[in-house]
């Protein structure tokens, strides 16, 4: 890829889950005419749509945490003892069985 200072970038470009594109035309798995070639799997394509889909998980889990803090700093967050008290047990246990 050349970068010219008075227009940026030019070469081929990654547009989306659909492949490189480029001056040349190339679609998904072609190679560009004297240029590099890639291969994304259609596993890599679809994970890229589903996380393209799902838009930003930070918010979401903010969201959550604000949640929790506010309930712990009211004193109403109760959480399950015993699944807490499971859930450290499978974490310590799981890797000396494994």
């Amino acid at each position: 890829m050349r970068i010219d200072e008075r227009n940026g970038p030019s070469g081929p470009r990654i547009e989306g889950a659909g492949g490189v594109r480029g001056d040349g035309g190339a679609g998904p798995g072609e190679a560009i005419a004297g240029g590099d070639r890639v291969n994304v799997s259609s596993t890599a394509r679809t994970l890229a749509v589903l996380r393209a889909g799902l838009g930003p998980l930070d918010t979401v889990r903010e969201g959550a945490g604000a949640r929790l803090r506010d309930q712990v700093e009211s004193g109403q967050y109760q959480p399950d003892l015993h699944a807490v008290a499971r859930n450290l047990i499978r974490e310590v246990v799981a890797p000396l069985v494994a």
